[in-house]
């Protein structure tokens, strides 16, 4: 795999990570709060973040690299922007408490993306 491939893979599965276990850890699907409960919904919040990382984030990389590496606050911004179709498909009507619970913690994902992927792109010197 190349170096730049390995740079935005780390990046990406960063990002699903972040979220995943923030969410786990926040609301288990389950409603306790034990180890194993944990663990479950750690997995189902790291797949539906990793679909809306292939769906929304791939995709809004493709579009944005030719900036790249970029600066921080523009991945913010694009994690802001992404927030509100991933607010839009939640189910049910999306609350007050959702959009400011779920806007910075997609705004903290990009950033985490673009921080993985600029360390080791550093790292690496490409």
């Amino acid at each position: 795999m190349k170096r730049s491939h390995c740079s935005r893979a780390g990046g990406f599965l960063a990002a699903a990570i972040l979220p995943a276990l923030v969410l786990s850890v926040a609301e288990p699907l389950s409603g306790s709060r034990n180890l194993e409960s944990i663990a479950m919904t750690f997995v189902a919040y790291f797949l539906g973040a990793a679909w809306a990382i292939a769906l929304l984030g791939i995709p809004s990389f493709l579009v944005l690299r030719r900036f790249a590496p970029g600066k921080w606050w523009m991945a913010v911004s694009t994690g802001v922007v992404l927030s509100v179709p991933l607010l839009l498909v939640m189910p049910g009507k999306p609350s007050l408490t959702a959009m400011a619970f779920f806007t910075p913690l997609t705004a903290l994902s990009a950033l985490v993306f673009w921080l993985v992927w600029r360390w080791v792109e550093e790292r690496q010197g490409t």
